[in-house]
């Protein structure tokens, strides 16, 4: 679920960190779902992505088009990320999403595993912190049982602005009930609103506040185009190199390819693929990082 939210650093912190204590480039990609990924991951890697998030229901028993994407995407040199999630209708109990977490993990042992999304969100279950925590815990540990090495991203928490600091207590909650030992990773979503001083500022402060808890990756980045207008594919790169000098593991754009959804999608203009003046913002985003 995508709603506006404030954001905003005083300009020091918009530049350039120091090379000797630069952290390392992060994952890039973009997040759609299987069928824009079957399509259009040749062109994804021409845009210099080296990561694909895609959403894989917990409940799933049809794996063939999973194998294939993943296969497809291992021999271009893009990771995979899949997140196990679910919606309103029934949220598994923490055994249930484990045993099919740890199938999932031997199913794909080089992906990188997502634990649900937006568990904040109505469109995800409004999961309670507790209840998002007990889930992490136990396919962390059904996933490490099977899996030792693999990167596990926690729940991506979703800054909403009707709950003021909501949000905080939430992603404070969640993660600090999960054992340190699990090495689970934070997850952040951003759909940031407002002039691009504000946007860079309350981007700072959401990242900060997720970085308390651990190594943070932003599984969803957009600047929705009904906002920012002509400044969003330049918006949108600087959003790009800020979460690179904050450390940000990943850096995923939502989404990677146009659909036929309607209201709030059409309005948000994000697809890459459909936007050739932001491909080509974050792709120049993409080269400058990477040196």
């Amino acid at each position: 679920m995508r709603w506006p939210w404030l954001l905003a650093l005083p300009a020091a912190l918009v530049c350039s960190a120091p090379a000797h204590g630069a952290p390392p480039a992060p994952k890039f990609g973009f997040n759609d779902d299987l069928g824009a990924w079957q399509a259009n991951a040749g062109q994804a890697e021409s845009l210099k992505a080296n990561t694909a998030r895609i959403p894989l229901p917990w409940n799933s028993t049809d794996f063939a088009g999973y194998n294939r994407i993943y296969q497809q995407l291992e021999g271009l040199g893009i990771k995979p990320i899949f997140t196990i999630w679910g919606s309103t209708e029934y949220v598994p109990t923490p055994q249930e999403y484990a045993e099919r977490a740890s199938e999932i993990a031997q199913r794909y042992p080089t992906a990188a595993l997502q634990i649900w999304n937006e568990p904040n969100s109505v469109d995800f279950g409004r999961i309670p912190p507790e209840r998002a925590a007990a889930l992490t815990t136990a396919a962390a540990e059904a996933i490490r049982s099977v899996n030792p090495g693999a990167r596990i991203v926690g729940p991506s928490v979703m800054p909403f602005p009707w709950e003021r600091n909501g949000w905080k207590a939430y992603i404070g909650a969640l993660y600090r009930n999960v054992p340190r030992e699990l090495d689970v990773e934070v997850g952040l979503n951003l759909y940031p609103y407002g002039g691009p001083g504000e946007t860079m500022r309350s981007i700072e402060r959401v990242y900060r506040r997720a970085a308390r808890y651990g190594k943070v990756h932003v599984t969803e980045v957009g600047l929705v185009a009904a906002e920012y207008g002509a400044k969003q594919a330049r918006m949108s790169a600087r959003v790009y190199g800020l979460l690179s000098r904050l450390g940000a593991r990943s850096i995923i754009f939502h989404r990677l390819a146009p659909n036929d959804a309607s209201g709030w999608e059409q309005q948000a203009d994000l697809h890459v693929l459909g936007n050739r003046k932001l491909a080509r913002a974050l792709r120049k985003a993409r080269a400058e990082d990477l040196g």
